[in-house]
């Protein structure tokens, strides 16, 4: 078991196997808003949002910068545009550690308490 210090409020996690060991603030909002689609090591990022619930509004407001209305508002417009779409959506904590423990190049954000297994955290908000 790996535990997290409950000093943050949000945790953002990888694969150990993506090799990555931290990112900015900043680049995990570019991936999750689809204005970048790569780590900076030129692998591929898919995000993995929660859907509503409090991760998920702490992440929205704490990396995003964005309400919940505005979040819906930025991927409505993405999408009709056909510039992107929203992150892929789990329920818990728990199907995003599942994902992203199978698959490189995934990235995803859980609560500070939650048992992150053989992930990496690359970023405390």
């Amino acid at each position: 078991l790996t535990p997290i210090p409950c000093w943050s409020d949000i945790v953002v996690v990888v694969a150990k196997s993506s090799g990555i060991t931290e990112l900015s603030k900043e680049t995990i909002a570019q991936i999750y808003l689809r204005k970048i689609d790569s780590f900076p090591g030129g692998e591929r990022a898919i995000p993995i949002a929660q859907k509503a619930g409090k991760q998920r509004e702490q992440f929205n407001q704490i990396v995003l910068k964005k309400s919940g209305f505005q979040y819906r508002s930025y991927f409505s417009r993405l999408q009709f545009t056909g510039h992107g779409s929203s992150p892929l959506e789990v329920k818990t904590d728990a199907d995003v550690i599942a994902l992203i423990g199978r698959n490189p190049n995934l990235i995803g954000y859980i609560s500070p308490d939650t048992d992150i297994g053989e992930l990496v955290v690359i970023g405390r908000f």
